[in-house]
C-alpha cells in the first residue's frame, strides 16, 4: 500500500468519523430535545394537576367557611328582645299586635309549659324593662289538653317592639 492509499483511506475514515460524530451529534440533540419535551409536558401535567386540587381546596374551604358561619349564626344566643316576642307569641299569636295597638295589661290562663317559659325569660337580668308578671297566679284554674292551666296577669311595656340598637 502505498502513502497515498493510506492517505485516502485515513481521509475517507476522517469522513467517516466527522459524519458519525455528526449524526451521534444529531442524535444527542434529539434526545435531550426529547427529554426537555417530556419534562415540560410533565411539568404542565403537574402545574394542570396542582391548579385542581388548588380549586378544590378552595371550594371546600368556602365550604367549611359557611357552615361555621351557619353554625355560629345558629348557635349564637337570641337576643332578649326577640326571644321575649317569641314566648309571648307562643302564648298568644295576639299578644303582640294587641301590644302594637297600646295594650299593656294581660291576664288569661296559660299551659303550665308556657308559665314556666315566661316566668324564666321574666326573670332575666333586665326583663323588668319590658315585662312584669304579677306574683298573684291562680294555678289551676282549669284542665286543658296539656294538663293545667294558670291564671296570670303579666304587663308588657310597649318599647319592646322598638328596634334595639345593639341588635344588628
Amino acid at each position: 500500500m502505498s502513502w497515498w492509499s493510506s492517505f485516502e483511506t485515513l481521509s475517507r475514515m476522517q469522513t467517516a468519523l466527522a459524519i458519525f460524530i455528526s449524526i451521534l451529534g444529531v442524535l444527542t440533540l434529539t434526545v435531550k430535545l426529547r427529554a426537555d419535551f417530556i419534562k415540560k409536558q410533565s411539568d404542565t401535567q403537574r402545574a394542570i394537576e396542582r391548579a385542581k386540587i388548588d380549586k378544590e381546596l378552595k371550594e371546600q374551604t368556602a365550604t367549611a367557611l359557611r357552615a361555621t358561619t351557619e353554625l355560629d349564626a345558629r348557635t349564637r344566643p337570641k337576643p332578649f328582645r326577640q326571644r321575649l316576642c317569641e314566648v309571648l307569641a307562643s302564648i298568644d299569636s295576639k299578644i303582640l299586635p294587641a301590644l302594637k295597638a297600646g295594650n299593656r295589661n294581660f291576664n288569661g290562663g296559660i299551659t303550665a309549659s308556657q308559665f314556666n317559659d315566661l316566668q324564666k325569660i321574666a326573670s332575666e337580668p333586665g326583663a323588668r324593662d319590658f315585662i312584669v308578671v304579677d306574683p298573684d297566679v291562680k294555678m289551676g284554674i282549669g284542665m286543658g289538653p296539656e294538663g293545667v292551666t294558670y291564671g296570670v296577669k303579666f304587663t308588657v311595656d310597649p318599647k319592646l317592639l322598638e328596634s334595639d340598637p345593639k341588635t344588628p
